[in-house]
């Protein structure tokens, strides 16, 4: 609000002089000019991008088990060990078993040597061919005895079904287990997978082959790159959420299953989007608006917005490249006031 002061001049006349308390100015016989700052409207790249929490987990993994009752006679490996596929983790005691495989072949030997004897007089027609028949049935048997027992003789050598790291052994030797028993972890980390949930709105985009961005808190100054390996095929009705596993090179052993991991999703990048000051916006309900000035006077024109960055934000419609827009002094403008441009950092402090 202008205010009017008497002031004296040198002939002793009084004169009208008005000025502005928050620090406008009126020129001689002019109306009042609001002191503003403007900053151009420039091209920047805008990366559109969404970020999801993920867990991870082993390639494979899978907890050593017994498949029969025994006593644990010899463990083939130390805690965090690399092991091949099949190579041996604990042997059981096996002289009982041992035994019977050694009767079965007894028994398969004495059934092969009867019907060889039984095949010699049946040549001869000194034999029944009945009983050569019968022989060979039991030799059959006596085969399948054999392999069976040594089947279960193989049972007591537990070995490593992939190859992969073991985790630290829950037995001990002597130590009696029986199925279901927990023995060791095994983990194959050569690369580790990433499992989190994203919005079914993006469900066009997720495809496998897709590149990401993971971070951990673990290792705060790296980002690890994944890759998209399957989209779940149904989406949750209580999240509206679809569950995306992503695969990652783990060959430097970094990470562990288990870990925390936040997962950027990079949807579009836009090279020439137009940017201005996020401190450039005057926001009426759930519109956005700017000002500019042309002609000396302010312009106020209602923009779209994108995506907003640090200290800035992405113009979709309403500027174009080249204008300028006021960051400071905005607040008590309105269409058509007058304004004065000055250098950034010299407007009002309460403009």
């Amino acid at each position: 609000m202008a205010i009017g002061l008497l002031t004296a001049a040198a002939a002793g006349v009084w004169r009208y002089a008005p000025w502005q308390a928050d620090g406008a100015v009126a020129p001689r016989g002019g109306p009042i000019t609001a002191p503003v700052t403007l900053a151009p409207v420039h091209i920047g790249t805008v990366t559109e991008a969404m970020d999801a929490v993920g867990t991870t987990r082993a390639r494979e993994a899978v907890t050593i088990t017994a498949k029969t009752t025994g006593i644990v006679d010899r463990i083939e490996f130390e805690d965090g060990q690399a092991v091949a596929a099949g190579a041996p983790i604990i042997r059981l005691d096996s002289a009982e078993l041992e035994a019977t495989v050694a009767s079965a072949e007894a028994e398969l030997r004495n059934a092969r040597l009867s019907l060889d004897r039984a095949e010699a007089l049946s040549k001869a027609r000194n034999i029944p061919q009945a009983q050569v028949d019968t022989l060979r049935a039991d030799l059959e048997v006596k085969t399948a005895a054999v392999a069976a027992q040594k089947a279960r003789l193989a049972e007591r050598v537990i070995t490593a079904p992939f190859a992969g790291t073991l985790g630290i052994r829950k037995v001990s030797q002597g130590a009696l287990v029986s199925p279901g028993t927990a023995i060791v972890t095994l983990d194959d980390l050569s690369r580790v997978k990433v499992d989190f949930n994203l919005p079914e709105m993006l469900l066009s985009r997720l495809t496998p082959g897709l590149t990401l961005e993971v971070h951990s808190d673990a290792y705060p100054d790296r980002a690890f790159t994944a890759t998209v390996i399957s989209v779940d095929t149904r989406v949750d009705p209580a999240t509206r959420s679809v569950t995306t596993v992503a695969e990652i090179d783990n060959r430097d052993g970094l990470l562990r299953p288990g870990m925390f991991m936040t997962v950027r999703v990079q949807l579009s990048t836009d090279p020439s989007a137009l940017l201005v000051p996020e401190q450039a916006l005057v926001p009426q309900g759930a519109r956005q608006f700017v000002y500019l000035v042309v002609d000396g006077k302010a312009v106020r024109r209602e923009v779209t917005l994108g995506t907003r960055l640090r200290g800035q934000v992405q113009i979709r419609s309403g500027l174009a490249a080249g204008e300028s827009v006021v960051i400071e002094g905005m607040q008590r403008l309105r269409d058509g006031v007058p304004v004065q441009v000055q250098p950034a950092g010299t407007a009002p402090a309460g403009a």
